[in-house]
C-alpha cells in the first residue's frame, strides 16, 4: 500500500491549496438533518474515489465510528 508522504502525491497537492471549508455550508444544507458524518470528510471521500477509482472506501468510511461526527 502506498503511503501518502511526498510533496507529489496529488491528494497531498489538493489539500495543501484548497479550500475545504468554503463549501461546508452548501454541503450542509443539502441535507435535512444534521449529516451522521462530517461533509468535507464525505466530500473528501468522493474526490478521492473519483481520483483513484475505490469503491470500498464509502463502505469502510460509514462502518467505521472513527469517522462519526461528533
Amino acid at each position: 500500500m502506498k503511503a501518502l508522504s511526498t510533496e507529489k502525491d496529488l491528494l497531498l497537492k489538493i489539500d495543501k491549496f484548497f479550500s475545504w471549508e468554503t463549501f461546508r455550508g452548501k454541503l450542509e444544507s443539502l441535507y435535512s438533518k444534521k449529516p451522521k458524518r462530517d461533509v468535507i470528510l464525505l466530500f473528501k471521500t468522493l474526490i478521492i474515489k473519483f481520483i483513484y477509482d475505490i469503491s470500498w472506501l464509502e463502505g469502510e468510511i460509514r462502518d467505521s465510528k472513527m469517522f462519526m461526527s461528533s
